[in-house]
């Protein structure tokens, strides 16, 4: 069985109602709790510090934790610099993760930890950055990248709980201008272009 919540993500339990953070895997099956038919299951970090254990099956994803994790648990799987995106904080990159591990992270931690708005904000600024001086050499060298992270930013666009009559209208003019600042100069059309935003 494959991991389905990756690190940081904010879960519920089913049957015992507790909430916390996934904070990795356990092998030790004197701790299992429930089904034991697999060969690992998740360690919850719970609000006030403390640490459960539990299968994937009786856990589910939960947007009730608003806010970050504590700095504690986030320290063992972002290190932060100072000055970066919110999102890169919660781990968010091109070069450790896939585009699934990517949306993967996006739906379960960055959506429900920093809600739409400022996750659609960090990932223009990342496009923004590389785009808003129209020079080719740089659109060039970083072009996979730019397409990756305007998939992203459809990805996101597209998803059902994101309503875009709900977004400010400094975002959908910003995200207006980063797409076509894409379409113009680098030749990236997204599946949300900039005339549907």
């Amino acid at each position: 069985m494959s991991h389905e919540y990756p690190n940081l993500t904010p879960v519920k339990h089913k049957k015992e109602g507790y909430t916390g953070w996934i904070d990795g895997i356990t092998k030790i099956e004197e701790l299992f709790t429930g089904a034991r038919d697999s060969g690992w299951q998740y360690r919850i970090y719970l609000p006030n510090g403390k640490r459960k254990v539990a299968p994937q099956e009786d856990l589910e994803h939960y947007f009730g934790l608003k806010g970050c994790p504590p700095r504690e648990l986030l320290d063992r799987y972002v290190h932060a610099a100072e000055g970066e995106s919110d999102l890169h904080a919660l781990g968010y990159n091109l070069t450790g993760l896939n585009s699934e591990e990517r949306r993967k992270l996006l739906v379960y931690c960055a959506i429900p930890m920093l809600g739409c708005e400022q996750v659609l904000k960090s990932l223009c600024d990342i496009l923004w950055r590389k785009v808003r001086r129209r020079q080719q050499e740089k659109i060039d060298r970083y072009r996979n990248a730019l397409e990756q992270w305007s998939n992203d930013l459809d990805f996101v666009l597209t998803r059902e709980s994101v309503q875009t009559v709900t977004l400010s209208p400094e975002l959908l003019n910003y995200i207006k201008a980063v797409r076509e600042h894409l379409e113009e100069y680098a030749d990236i059309r997204g599946n949300v272009s900039s005339n549907n935003t």
